[in-house]
């Protein structure tokens, strides 16, 4: 299975970003590509490194629509992870899919612990909630 590439930016402290990069380590899964001090700084850096997610800070940028209406249209296309100074998530996901809604539900509800076989399913049984 192919890992989930993320770049990291304007992470408003780099503790956070030192978390985020263990626990991608730990996770097997989820590779962080790179990270940037500014979210203006994406775009090149998503020119030059292919990026699945993004983690960014929430000093810099709201995490609606109209906030993140500056970004790049290339990055808005992007599945977002925003993090504040206390460790709150974000997620924006533009025109998710049923099985991302559900996944998303599972994980913050904390009924897929592990999710070994890569969250494809959202029950143990295979069948439709």
């Amino acid at each position: 299975m192919q890992s989930v590439r993320c770049a990291i930016a304007g992470m408003p402290q780099q503790l956070l970003v030192e978390i985020l990069q263990n626990l991608a380590a730990e996770s097997g899964r989820i590779q962080i590509v790179d990270g940037v001090y500014s979210v203006a700084e994406l775009p090149a850096l998503v020119a030059s490194t292919p990026v699945d997610v993004l983690i960014l800070g929430m000093r810099e940028i709201a995490m609606t629509e109209k906030g993140l209406k500056p970004l790049h249209p290339e990055l808005q296309a992007l599945p977002i992870i925003g993090l504040d100074d206390y460790g709150h998530l974000t997620a924006f996901l533009r025109n998710a899919g049923r099985e991302a809604v559900l996944n998303m539900i599972l994980a913050v509800s904390g009924a897929n612990p592990g999710c070994s076989d890569g969250c494809s399913d959202a029950s143990s049984d295979g069948s439709d909630p």
